[in-house]
């Protein structure tokens, strides 16, 4: 309370200060690649999932198939939740990064053609959720397999020509029609 005297006049002014905090925005921004991802059948592969958060903490955060909704990892109240995975991804699904808080990277081991295809990170922090797409475009062979293939299939040739050459050079083999 203030007051101001001015010729014979009291004049009462009265200020309130009234406390008040202000709430900063949530966030919740979730990038993967921005760009299709190419493997190796039998190989590995990581799949990005980046959070940057204004929360102190994130609930969960769920990869799964796109096209089927099938579970492939989840982080959920701390912890990896790995028995949570389909039988298709059990002992192959892993975190890129353990224990990051920002990284919440998919890796993927001992790679199959039907692993191709889309995969979703979606992250649940509060009342936020954002997610993002990642695809596995296609799985091709190492050069290992391909060589292997390129040998294979020339020792195939080799037998069927071996064979062929014995069998012509062999003679006496006649049929007789009557």
């Amino acid at each position: 309370m203030e007051y101001h005297i001015s010729t014979g006049i009291l004049t009462c002014v009265i200020i309130f200060y009234v406390p008040f905090e202000t709430k900063a925005s949530e966030s919740l921004v979730v990038t993967g690649t921005g760009h299709p991802v190419f493997a190796y059948v039998e190989g590995e592969v990581v799949l990005n999932c980046s959070v940057d958060s204004s929360t102190q903490s994130l609930e969960e955060v769920t990869w799964k198939r796109k096209d089927n909704e099938i579970p492939v990892l989840l982080y959920e109240e701390g912890k990896v939740r790995s028995d949570s995975s389909h039988d298709r991804y059990r002992g192959r699904a892993e975190f890129a990064k353990e224990n990051s808080k920002s990284d919440f990277s998919l890796r993927l081991k001992d790679l199959r053609t039907v692993d191709k295809g889309e995969y979703i990170c979606v992250v649940h922090s509060g009342q936020l959720s954002a997610n993002t797409t990642v695809t596995l475009l296609g799985l091709g062979f190492s050069s290992t397999q391909t060589l292997v293939l390129v040998l294979c299939s020339v020792s195939l040739v080799l037998s069927l020509g071996s064979a062929a050459l014995y069998y012509k050079n062999r003679g006496g083999c006649y049929v007789k029609m009557i």
